[in-house]
């Protein structure tokens, strides 16, 4: 499948273009009706002007922009139309199981996904800490804090590095960059960047990994370095077809103190994934040295919310992709400052966060330093969360608050015994959080039931995080 269905045509001087433009019926594109210029067909789509888009305008609109656009004028058109978009869209996110019937990698492979990324960890780590002008990085956008360069290579790879600092620990970062399952990786990539649209985590090496690696739940002890196989696929900017890319990432703390959670495209990995390009319409794509790099800003106190020196971490964020096919100049126009921009998205999360610590830090100062989760419970439904305690006696740490209203919650051990048992509590944003410590007596998958079947109307949104510690 060729990637581009856009093509361009220049016209040269004012004058008759020999084309005849149709709406939609929504009226919100416009078609050619007829041309007398052969490369122009009928049916196809104006999706640009002197490489601009013209996404959200409206038919009139669009006839404007053509009319009002200085010469040498150039148009772009696409034989792909919207309706294959969102035939598209219908396709994913995958099934679950999808990549289930792949094998798993041998332990040649293991080592070269490991011996592949450990290689660039070093150049990855100069990328982020070289002065732009070292690196022959040109300024292409400053906003809100975050200050984005790039490096335009011809007939090669851009780069793109986005910096930026948040009011956060460099471990909380770390909790939410970990993403070692498919419901981790995607609610993150899916926060972070809007042309996300599904993720899955082939492979995880070793193959037995966990979380802590039978040590005690603690922000210390998290289970690094990480080395995995993801699949993603991006939404990219209407006519041309989505992308798909296949990459090893390494998630692991430097003896410098950064936090890294790199992704780079392997040939003999990615080639192991079948292609989607026939049953989905997806571009397989590469990726280059892509991801984040973090670490408590020097000075700072990752133990101290506020006042003088307080938590504060450096971000640097890395994109370095070949999108296969030929990408027209408005696309590149249209998505390098946007994904650089990503950085402001971490800025976001981190406020929210941030907003959440102060409501919630020092009670229980075990989880000062773990992400905040967030869910919505919706009306008449309950969220029960399962919690693994390896053994008895260990004590489930938990804080939570709603933003409005009230719920019920409760701990439910194995044996079905309730440790505890609250009724309609009234722990939200205009009280105290929930501060919990509750002793378990057998080991097992515990419950935390947060129950809103009594709510006929009102949803509930929920923050918390917990820990399972011996303590």
């Amino acid at each position: 499948m060729a990637d581009v269905d856009a093509y361009d045509v220049v016209f040269e001087k004012d004058g008759p273009m020999g084309i005849d433009i149709e709406s939609s019926e929504d009226g919100m594109d416009a078609y050619i009706r007829s041309s007398t210029n052969p490369k122009i067909q009928k049916g196809h789509m104006l999706v640009g002007v002197n490489d601009q888009p013209l996404r959200g305008l409206k038919f009139e609109e669009i006839l404007e922009k053509v009319k009002s656009s200085k010469h040498p004028r150039k148009l772009s058109f696409s034989a792909k139309r919207r309706e294959e978009e969102s035939a598209m869209e219908a396709t994913l996110p995958l099934p679950e199981d999808f990549f289930a019937k792949l094998p798993p990698l041998s332990a040649e492979d293991e080592v070269a996904v490991k011996k592949f990324m450990d290689s660039n960890l070093k150049e990855a780590i100069r990328m982020v800490t070289t002065k732009p002008e070292d690196l022959g990085l040109k300024l292409l956008q400053e906003s809100s804090g975050v200050t984005i360069h790039s490096l335009q290579n011809e007939g090669g790879v851009n780069l793109v590095r986005a910096q930026t600092r948040v009011p956060i620990a460099a471990d909380l970062f770390m909790y939410a960059a970990l993403a070692p399952d498919n419901e981790s990786f995607q609610r993150i990539f899916t926060m972070l960047d809007p042309m996300f649209r599904d993720g899955h985590v082939i492979h995880r090496i070793p193959k037995d990994w966990t979380r802590y690696g039978g040590k005690d739940e603690t922000a210390e002890n998290v289970n690094l370095p990480l080395y995995s196989v993801k699949w993603a696929a991006y939404a990219l900017p209407f006519p041309l077809w989505w992308r798909d890319f296949v990459f090893c990432e390494l998630t692991c703390w430097t003896p410098e103190g950064y936090g890294v959670s790199l992704a780079m495209s392997l040939p003999r990995i990615t080639e192991k994934v079948p292609s989607l390009e026939d049953s989905h319409k997806l571009v397989r794509g590469s990726i280059g040295m892509s991801g984040y790099v973090w670490r408590n800003v020097p000075g700072s106190d990752p133990h101290k919310p506020t006042g003088e020196g307080h938590m504060m971490t450096e971000i640097t964020y890395l994109l370095q992709v070949e999108p296969k096919g030929v990408l027209p100049p408005w696309a590149v126009n249209l998505t390098g400052a946007q994904q650089g921009m990503n950085c402001l998205r971490v800025v976001r999360y981190a406020e929210e966060q941030r907003r959440l610590v102060l409501k919630m830090y020092d009670e229980n100062t075990e989880l000062n330093r773990t992400e905040v989760m967030v869910k919505t419970i919706p009306k008449g439904e309950a969220l029960e969360i399962p919690v693994e305690v390896s053994a008895a006696g260990k004590t489930i740490i938990v804080d939570w608050i709603l933003e409005d209203n009230d719920i019920s919650f409760s701990i439910i051990a194995p044996d079905g015994e309730k440790l505890v048992n609250v009724e309609k509590a009234t722990h939200n944003m205009s009280g105290k959080p929930y501060f919990g410590r509750i002793k378990t007596k057998v080991k097992g998958k515990h419950i935390m039931r947060f129950d809103n079947t009594y709510s006929w109307f009102t949803a509930k949104k929920l923050y918390y995080h917990y820990l399972a510690l011996q303590v």
